[in-house]
């Protein structure tokens, strides 16, 4: 309305002449002359209107645009804790207290892929945009850093899992065959190491020794620590990505302070 009053400005002299117009020689031109003025006006506020509104549309559909492309990164992020869940509830929970994990711990197959969970970077760039807050665009900008950081987080924790189950299979599996190690599901005290039984609760000593002497002592640490990292680092990125949510959440919140209801907020999910 402000912007149509200072267009109607422009025009104001010629109303102000029509409407002030007396009974004289030229009162014949008048209706010609307000025929004139509104003609102009008309003219003018045609194409104004028009490209008012249509900046108008492409403003908002650029917001909602950002909105999507902040909605499917958080979406995305879900999807990677997910995956990661549940690994942690198929192959770490089962065995994470076990003394004898790192054989327990079986592979994961088939070798996890996650070209279907990675962020589309461009479509986030909205976040590098100048803000009129100085700390807003502040928020902005270190929220993208640490999304990036927390990409290569996901991939670096799946790397690790799909490098143990490599090695598991084409290193530890064929000699623990070769040494036949037996572990009982009715008794998960006992195992069989070739021909001799041993129990958990009091030859611990021994059987790690042996499995040391049969795996060579190279292959047994660097299962040890393989399995050990993949724990620590699933358990460190699910936190993270729960972090990273909560933190482009609150982002985007107050980049879009109107339209917080179109912002999607995700439990956990349950499958990937």
């Amino acid at each position: 309305m402000e912007n149509l009053k200072d267009s109607l400005f422009l025009f104001r002299p010629w109303i102000n002449i029509i409407a002030d117009a007396k009974v004289d020689p030229y009162s014949k031109f008048i209706p010609a002359a307000a025929t004139l003025v509104a003609a102009l006006i008309g003219s003018f506020l045609g194409p104004w209107i028009v490209f008012k509104r249509e900046k108008k549309d492409k403003e908002q559909k650029i917001k909602q645009d950002n909105i999507t492309a902040g909605n499917l990164a958080i979406f995305t992020l879900m999807r990677q804790f997910s995956r990661l869940d549940n690994i942690c509830k198929q192959i770490i929970d089962p065995v994470r207290t076990h003394p004898l994990k790192f054989v327990m711990m079986r592979a994961v197959l088939p070798p996890l892929e996650y070209i279907d969970l990675k962020f589309d970077i461009n479509s986030l760039s909205f976040l590098l945009k100048p803000q009129p807050s100085k700390q807003l665009q502040i928020i902005l900008r270190q929220t993208l850093d640490d999304l990036f950081i927390e990409c290569n987080k996901f991939q670096t924790a799946i790397s690790a899992i799909n490098e143990r189950t490599t090695f598991h299979i084409q290193q530890v599996q064929p000699l623990l065959q070769k040494a036949k190690i037996r572990l009982y599901q009715d008794s998960p005290d006992t195992i069989q190491m070739g021909e001799e039984i041993l129990l958990l609760s009091k030859d611990m000593p021994k059987i790690l020794a042996c499995f040391e002497r049969i795996l060579g002592h190279g292959i047994y640490q660097r299962l040890l620590q393989s399995t050990n990292e993949i724990i620590i680092v699933v358990d460190d990125t699910k936190e993270s990505l729960l972090n990273m949510r909560d933190k482009l959440i609150d982002a985007i919140n107050q980049l879009f302070p109107k339209n917080t209801d179109d912002i999607l907020r995700f439990k956990p999910l349950e499958n990937p």
